[in-house]
């Protein structure tokens, strides 16, 4: 790996490091902010500007978002990941109602 690309993971590992805090420090959102910063700087210079996605863009904002709303566990893909725990619930309850159904039938054509 080149020492370029070294340093991007190395930054982003801090940031995500930075990011998964329990506990919101000012400071420490400032240094994600200037490491993702550099992250999309370094990407840009050694692999191009077409490169450089919505996805590093929207980073950019994350520090901004965590200010605003506090850790971002608290509030990261809260709405997908809760719909995803209502659709796994529902495919669940589905095949235990399923299974349920299953053995009343069975039983009673048993007896």
């Amino acid at each position: 790996m080149e020492y370029e690309d070294r340093k991007i993971l190395t930054y982003f590992v801090r940031v995500c490091h930075l990011f998964v805090n329990r506990i919101v420090e000012v400071d420490a959102m400032r240094e994600a902010h200037r490491k993702l910063i550099e992250i999309v700087k370094l990407i840009e210079n050694n692999h191009g500007r077409d490169k450089i996605t919505p996805n590093l863009h929207l980073s950019l904002h994350l520090s901004e978002c965590s200010f605003d709303y506090g850790p971002l566990y608290t509030f990261w893909c809260f709405s997908f990941e809760r719909m995803n725990g209502v659709l796994g619930m529902s495919v669940l309850y589905f095949f235990i109602g399923f299974y349920l159904i299953c053995l009343l039938i069975c039983s009673n054509s048993h007896s």
